[in-house]
């Protein structure tokens, strides 16, 4: 275990001595855009619909209810529409980016993400069902966040078969996968454990860069199964590999950002500035964009929850997405996204303190306590509105004039519904300054 721990930190020290440049190389053997070339038989919308097929599933049965909300449901057909999906499967998809999926968030349990964007886009300052908040304190587990990462959006599947011997080997097994059922159980799950397995036979004789996309590879398998640890070593080891070779390495530095929202105490700074933004800009054409921002916002939203993750960071996200390499399209539909997740931590944030005060007016005696922790969640809610309204709106306005008509619902909407919001604030102190004990009860006999 020593002898592991020295390895990563000499991989570790190797990769954060790499000049950002090299994120973005001439060589494709470690980029999204070389694992993810369309298939000749399988156009670009039917692949990438199936890395989120659970989310997704979820998502199209609320809407075959009609209880999405028409903002959420435009814009979600619009972000479909840039993968080629069209009808219920673009906005099933364009949802399941915005955060409307069987999102596992945190302290609040399994939330239908539907139910959290409708409620957002929907001003109301009633506690729902779907906030039925015991704690306002939630405490991050490393094993229950592997666990919950079953129901958050992942990354697809490599779609190119192109590569060394050891690559090819384990294509042949991991193309067929049955993408009608979770990747990460039963069948599915075995395939992926002997692709990973063929991954290491044979690559003796490999050089740097074929190393470098052998290791990219087992890295995006152990994502799939959810196994954080050997997928951050993987993505460490290619990264390593891919600056001996002098060789682009975009898929790891983002798979190592996505991996470090598992860790107890992630340095999620630098995560955002050293690795998801080289990742980003790296490969600024790259379509998948939107699809990235929506795995990363999935996990930093969990982290959200016990306070590791903040308002501010999305502020870095939403400049990265506003580049000027990055295509308008993608700029806009990346920062939809991030605005949709902002504005649904606005609203989880009004519910924590709604719940909280409801909670305390049955059973809560340590009030003091309480009114705190409620405050820290007001503060937190500021923060988010502040956000919201000064950094990622400000950016998606500005991109208006490049966009079509049906992309642009959440520019009209957002700021009246960020008004509403900061007008609660005064409403939501005061139900936490006037807090009280509940009374006792006395008996006589």
């Amino acid at each position: 275990m020593k002898n592991k721990s020295v390895l990563f930190i000499f991989l570790l020290l190797i990769v954060i001595g790499m000049p950002t440049s090299t994120f973005a190389g001439p060589n494709d053997y470690a980029t999204f855009e070389s694992f993810y070339e369309p298939g000749a038989s399988l156009g670009p919308a039917t692949w990438i619909l199936a890395a989120i097929a659970a989310v997704v599933v979820g998502v199209s049965v609320i809407l075959s209810q009609g209880a999405a909300t028409p903002i959420a449901a435009a814009v979600g057909t619009w972000i479909g529409g840039l993968v080629g999906l069209h009808g219920i499967a673009a906005t099933s998809y364009g949802l399941a980016l915005l955060g409307g999926g069987a999102l596992s968030i945190g302290g609040m349990g399994q939330v239908g993400g539907c139910a959290l964007l409708e409620a957002a886009f929907n001003f109301s300052t009633k506690v729902t069902g779907d906030f039925a908040i015991q704690n306002v304190t939630y405490y991050f587990q490393t094993k229950q966040f592997f666990d919950d990462s079953r129901t958050m959006i992942k990354l697809p599947l490599p779609r190119s078969a192109s590569g060394s011997a050891p690559y090819k080997n384990a294509f042949e097994i991991w193309k067929r996968i049955d993408g009608n059922k979770p990747l990460d159980t039963g069948e599915n799950a075995k395939k992926l454990q002997y692709a990973i397995a063929e991954l290491k036979v044979g690559t003796a004789s490999l050089n740097s860069a074929e190393l470098s996309r052998v290791e990219a590879a087992s890295a995006l398998l152990y994502l799939e199964l959810n196994d954080y640890p050997n997928a951050k070593g993987a993505a460490l080891r290619s990264m390593a590999f891919a600056k001996t070779a002098d060789v682009s390495y975009t898929l790891p530095a983002y798979i190592f950002a996505l991996c470090v929202f598992s860790e107890q105490k992630p340095d999620i700074d630098s995560a955002i500035n050293f690795y998801f933004k080289p990742a980003i800009l790296g490969e600024p054409n790259n379509k998948l964009i939107p699809l990235l921002y929506a795995v990363m916002l999935d996990r930093f939203q969990y982290r959200y929850c016990d306070g590791v993750a903040t308002p501010a960071q999305l502020m870095l996200f939403s400049l990265i997405a506003n580049d000027p390499q990055v295509p308008a399209a993608e700029t806009a539909a990346s920062l939809n996204i991030i605005l949709a997740r902002t504005i649904s931590l606005i609203k989880m944030e009004q519910q924590f303190i709604y719940g909280g005060v409801r909670l305390s007016n049955k059973n809560t005696k340590n009030i003091s306590g309480l009114q705190q922790k409620l405050k820290l969640r007001l503060n937190k809610y500021k923060s988010l509105i502040d956000v919201s309204e000064k950094s990622i709106l400000p950016l998606l306005i500005a991109q208006q004039s490049s966009l079509p008509p049906d992309a642009a619902p959440l520019i009209y909407q957002a700021p009246k519904l960020l008004v509403q919001y900061r007008l609660d604030i005064p409403n939501l102190d005061k139900a936490i300054t006037d807090l009280t004990p509940p009374k006792k009860k006395f008996w006589f006999w």
